[in-house]
């Protein structure tokens, strides 16, 4: 089956697409390392859209195997903007820039969106990519 998969690193959003995953009718599971909580939705009610949201991927990045019917989304941010975000926590990532040109060589182009919060979240990026009808909400902002 194929999912949605998160992979941004902690401070640039995937909190918020999650929240924007189940609203477009997505379940799955998110987890935030930096604060160690996550959600896992119950997904016995056949739901076939699911998703994973997982900002510790950078830990697997190499080691991750990408099916061809997965689509992954990198949240992303500012690079002096998310230092100064990550900076006030205690917690050992990669460099944002290295992380995203390291996602950028590892995973398909046509499977990749990168989504960026100094854009703004727009739904309409997102719903291009995943082909889901745009919803009449504000795209949510978790964290922000």
């Amino acid at each position: 089956m194929a999912q949605v998969i998160g992979i941004g690193l902690p401070r640039t959003g995937s909190s918020s697409l999650s929240a924007a995953l189940r609203i477009l009718g997505y379940s799955g599971t998110s987890w935030c390392d930096l604060h160690h909580k996550g959600k896992i939705d119950d997904l016995t009610d056949g739901t076939y859209k699911q998703f994973f949201v997982d900002n510790s991927f950078f830990q697997q990045i190499n080691s991750m195997l990408f099916s061809a019917s997965n689509q992954f989304i990198l949240t992303t941010r500012d690079a002096d903007d998310w230092r100064t975000s990550i900076a006030r926590y205690d917690y050992d990532c990669p460099d944002i820039e290295d992380y995203e040109a390291k996602v950028r060589l590892a995973i398909p182009e046509q499977q990749l969106l990168v989504i960026s919060w100094d854009e703004g979240f727009r739904w309409q990026k997102l719903c291009t990519f995943l082909n889901q009808p745009v919803p009449n909400v504000d795209f949510p902002c978790i964290n922000c």
